[in-house]
C-alpha cells in the first residue's frame, strides 16, 4: 500500500511538472514571439519610412517631368516665333538690298543726264566764249523788227533759265536718291544686325530645347529606377506584412491553448463571424456597381506608360470618401501606407486568399491590423494616394499571393 501511496505521488509530481515547464515553454514560445512580432513591426516602420521617402521622390522627379515638359514647350514656343521674325526679317533684307540696287540703277541715269547737261551747257559756254557775244549780238541784230527782237531775246533767257532748271532738278534728284540710299542703308544695317539677333536667339532657344530634352531623358531613367525599388520595396512589405500575419497567427494559437488551459470559456475567432452571403463569394468592395475604369490584365500604365504593364486587379472609379466594404469576412492583414498603392488594407480571408483595397485617402482606413472585420463591414473610404490619377479603388484578390482576375470572384 505504502508503494501504491508512492507510486501515485510521483506520477502526480511529474504530471504537474509537465504541466509546468509546457506552461514555462509557451511563456517562451510567446515572449520570442512578441520580441519578433515587435521587430518585424520596425523593420515594417523602417521599410514604410523608406517607401514613403521613394515615394516623395518619385512624385518631385514627377513634378520635374512636368515642368521640364512645359518648358519644352515654351521654347518651341518661343522658338516658332523667333523663326517667324528670321523669315521676316530676311525678306525684309531682301527686299532693301533690291531697292538699293533700283536707287543705285536710278542713280547712275541721273549721273549720265547731269552729265549730258552739263556737257551741252559747257559745249555752249565754250562757244560763247569761243565766238564771243558778237554771236548773239548778229542774232538779236538779224532780227527783222523790234518785237522779232524781243522775241530772240526772250528765247535766249528762256534756254539759260530752262538749262539752269534743269541742272538744278537734276542735283536735287541726285540728292533725294543720295539721301534715300543712305536711309535704305542704315534701315539694312538695321535689320540684319535684327537677323543676327534673331539666328543666335534661335541657337541659343535650340541648345536649351536639346537641355531640356536631355534633362527630360534622365528624369525618366531616375523615375524607372525609383519604380523598380518601389516594386523592391513593395515585395519586401508584403513578405514582412505575411510573417506579420503568421507570428499574430502563431501567437493567437498559443493564446488559445493558455486559455484552454485556463479552462476560459469565451474565445474570439473570426472563423465564428458568418458570411452575409453564400459561401466561396466575395460581395462587390463598394455599396453601388460604379464604373470599372481599368481592368485585370496588361495595359499601358496611365502614369510611367510603360506598355504590356500587368494590372494586378480592376480599378473601380468612384467619388472620394466613398465607403469601401468587405468583400468577405476575415483578419486584417495590413492597414497602412505603402508605395504605389498609397493607403491600403489588405484582409486574410483564410486558406491562402488574400483581398487587397488600394489608393485610400488620406485618414481613410478605418480598421487595424489584426483586427477580425465581417462581410460587407466598412473598411476604409475611396481616394486617390500613391500612384493615381483621381479618385478609385484599386481591388485585387490573391490566391496564395498570385493575383487572381477579381471579377470571377465578385
Amino acid at each position: 500500500m505504502r508503494i501504491k501511496l508512492i507510486l501515485v505521488s510521483i506520477m502526480s509530481i511529474t504530471i504537474g511538472l509537465n504541466i509546468h515547464l509546457s506552461s514555462i515553454e509557451a511563456l517562451s514560445q510567446m515572449d520570442k514571439l512578441n520580441q519578433e512580432i515587435k521587430e518585424i513591426q520596425e523593420q515594417l516602420k523602417v521599410e514604410e519610412k523608406k517607401a514613403q521617402n521613394n515615394q516623395m521622390k518619385i512624385d518631385k522627379i514627377q513634378e520635374e517631368k512636368e515642368r521640364t515638359n512645359q518648358d519644352i514647350q515654351d521654347l518651341i514656343t518661343q522658338m516658332n516665333a523667333t523663326g517667324d521674325e528670321v523669315i521676316k526679317y530676311n525678306k525684309k533684307i531682301i527686299d532693301l538690298q533690291e531697292k538699293s540696287q533700283n536707287a543705285a540703277i536710278q542713280l547712275e541715269a541721273v549721273k549720265e543726264r547731269l552729265a549730258d547737261r552739263k556737257m551741252l551747257m559747257d559745249n555752249r559756254v565754250r562757244a560763247m566764249y569761243t565766238n564771243g557775244f558778237v554771236s548773239y549780238m548778229d542774232v538779236l541784230l538779224n532780227s527783222t523788227s523790234f518785237f522779232d527782237f524781243i522775241s530772240r531775246v526772250d528765247s535766249i533767257k528762256m534756254i539759260i533759265e530752262q538749262d539752269k532748271n534743269m541742272i538744278e532738278s537734276i542735283r536735287d534728284d541726285e540728292l533725294t536718291i543720295i539721301h534715300k540710299r543712305s536711309e535704305m542703308k542704315e534701315q539694312l544695317n538695321e535689320v540684319a544686325e535684327l537677323y543676327t539677333k534673331s539666328e543666335k536667339t534661335m541657337k541659343d532657344l535650340q541648345q536649351q530645347e536639346e537641355e531640356k530634352q536631355l534633362l527630360l531623358i534622365n528624369l525618366d531613367e531616375d523615375q524607372q529606377k525609383m519604380f523598380d525599388i518601389t516594386e523592391d520595396q513593395e515585395r519586401v512589405l508584403m513578405k514582412l506584412a505575411k510573417e506579420s500575419s503568421e507570428h499574430k497567427n502563431k501567437k493567437k494559437l498559443l493564446e488559445a491553448e493558455k486559455k484552454e488551459r485556463e479552462k476560459v470559456k469565451e474565445k474570439k475567432s473570426y472563423n465564428q463571424i458568418k458570411p452575409s452571403i453564400n459561401e466561396n463569394e466575395l460581395m462587390w468592395p463598394l455599396e453601388k456597381k460604379y464604373t470599372i475604369t481599368s481592368k485585370f490584365g496588361y495595359r499601358t500604365h496611365p502614369i510611367t506608360g510603360e506598355k504590356e504593364s500587368l494590372h494586378n486587379g480592376i480599378d473601380i472609379g468612384a467619388p472620394g470618401g466613398t465607403p469601401i466594404l468587405a468583400a468577405e469576412s476575415g483578419t486584417v492583414l495590413f492597414a497602412q501606407w505603402t508605395n504605389g498603392y498609397g493607403n491600403a488594407v489588405i484582409i486574410d480571408h483564410g486558406n491562402g486568399l488574400w483581398t487587397v483595397y488600394a489608393h485610400i485617402r488620406m485618414n481613410g482606413i478605418k480598421v487595424k491590423e489584426g483586427e477580425d472585420v465581417r462581410k460587407g463591414q466598412k473598411i476604409a473610404e475611396v481616394g486617390s494616394t500613391g500612384n493615381s490619377t483621381g479618385n478609385h479603388l484599386h481591388f485585387e484578390v490573391r490566391i496564395n499571393e498570385e493575383a487572381q482576375n477579381p471579377l470571377n470572384f465578385v
